[in-house]
């Protein structure tokens, strides 16, 4: 899960860092953490969505894309 206690765009910045995210990518999540996402938000070149409104654009737009492993059986299941 994508989540954290409180909003800071710091603390998610050093969380892409250490999955190795840089530049341009799209986070993907069954439902967002609402603090996860206000985080990213401000970091330039970082979507994040949920599982539900990922759209072809959105992959091809990223270099990278992340996304929990239940968010991968939803796409999995939805694209099946």
């Amino acid at each position: 899960s994508l989540a954290q206690a409180d909003v800071k765009t710091q603390t998610a910045a050093a969380t892409l860092k250490r999955l190795g995210v840089t530049g341009k990518a799209v986070l993907v999540d069954v439902t967002l953490d609402e603090n996860f996402a206000k985080s990213v938000r401000n970091l330039p070149g970082i979507n994040a969505v949920p599982s539900s409104r990922l759209t072809a654009r959105d992959v091809m737009n990223a270099r990278r894309v992340v996304a929990t492993r239940s968010a991968l059986e939803k796409l999995q299941e939805v694209l099946a």
